[in-house]
Parts: C-alpha cells; structure tokens; sequence
C-alpha cells in the first residue's frame, strides 16, 4: 500500500511543469493584459489603409514577432527624441525582453468585429498568387479586411498603466508599414496616446 502511494506521488510530481512558478518564465506566457492591448488597437481600425473602405473583418498573425533592425529603438531615436525618455526606456526594455522569440497567438481577443488568425507563411502564399485581374488570394479569400497584421508582445511599465507595442500591417502590393504604438490606461481602458513610425513601402 505504501509502495504503491509513493508510486502516485512520484508520477503526480513529474507531471508538474519544471517552470513552476519561476518569474523568468511568466515573461514567455503572452498575458490577458497583452490581449486588452492588442483588443483596443483591433478596435480602432475602421478603414482599410489599401483602399479606405469600412473594415469588416480583422486578419491577425498567428505569431507575435518583434521589431526587425528598421525599428529598433536606437535608429527610431533620431526622429523621435523622446523616445530616449525615461518614461519609455522601461518599457521599451520590457518590449525587448519578451520578443526574443515568436509566441503563438489564440482566440483571445474582445472585438467588436469578427476576426481570423492566420499563419504567416499562409498570408505570403496567398498574396504571391494573384488572379487576372491582379488581385491576390488574400483578398479574395478576407474582402473588406484590415490587411494583415502583426503585434509584438507588449512592453508595460512597473504599474502596467502604459504600454508600448509594436505593430506591422501588409496590405498587399508596396502598401505595407510599421511603427510603436504608445498606450495609457483610463478608467480600465487602453487609450493611444503616441505613435512612432519607422518605415513605409
């Protein structure tokens, strides 16, 4: 009997994540907060930035990625002086820190409109094939869509009353752009308050 209790223990103790609750590993988990980010700035988005229509439905990447060498804070700084302040350096760090690898994305977001989860490598095949009249797959497939778009994990300050993302929409053909987005808590509502463009095709 007491053999087959310490059996149970040690098959229940391996079954326990070896992370447990260490702090280095929470910075892995995309968070519910990140998703009230991601939510507010999916609100937003009323036009096409292809062709300026209403936007019915959301396209999002099914991956966060972070910003590529265009957009690291170092270059951007020589446009936006204030992106050196004290107020962004933590938040720009924790930004840094989370997207040192890609994190898949789920069905988490409170929109508004209806929204799709696609997989990069999907969305590039999809605008690779085009029909005779030249238009692509992709919005063929999503018409009136907000593009495709990609989120960073969000950085947050100390209190997580700011937040700073980075976002990325490809809207086919050479309409594609990127750029930080600044975020303040009001009443429990994210509320943009700053942008930082840092390329555009």
């Amino acid at each position: 009997m007491k053999k087959r209790v310490l059996l149970r223990g040690a098959v229940l103790i391996s079954l326990i994540p070896i992370w447990g609750n260490h702090p280095e590993a929470r910075i892995d988990l995309v968070t519910t907060m990140e998703y009230g980010v991601y939510s507010a700035l999916l609100d937003q988005i009323v036009e096409s930035p292809k062709d300026g229509k209403e936007v019915k439905l959301l396209v999002v990447n099914d991956q966060t990625e972070g910003p590529d060498k265009r957009c690291i804070p170092e270059e951007i700084a020589q446009w936006y002086g204030d992106v050196k302040s004290d107020e962004l350096k933590p938040l720009i760090k924790n930004l840094i820190d989370k997207n040192r690898d890609p994190k898949p994305l789920y069905r988490k977001f409170k929109v508004d409109r209806q929204y799709v989860l696609l997989n990069a490598q999907n969305f590039v095949s999809m605008v690779e094939m085009r029909n005779f009249d030249g238009r692509n797959e992709f919005y063929k497939k999503y018409p009136d869509s907000s593009g495709y778009i990609t989120f960073s994990r969000v950085g947050f300050n100390s209190d997580e009353t700011k937040a700073l993302i980075y976002r990325r929409t490809n809207c086919g053909g050479l309409c594609e752009y990127g750029g930080y987005i600044l975020l303040s808590k009001d009443n429990g509502t994210w509320k943009e308050i700053g942008s930082y463009g840092c390329w555009e095709s």
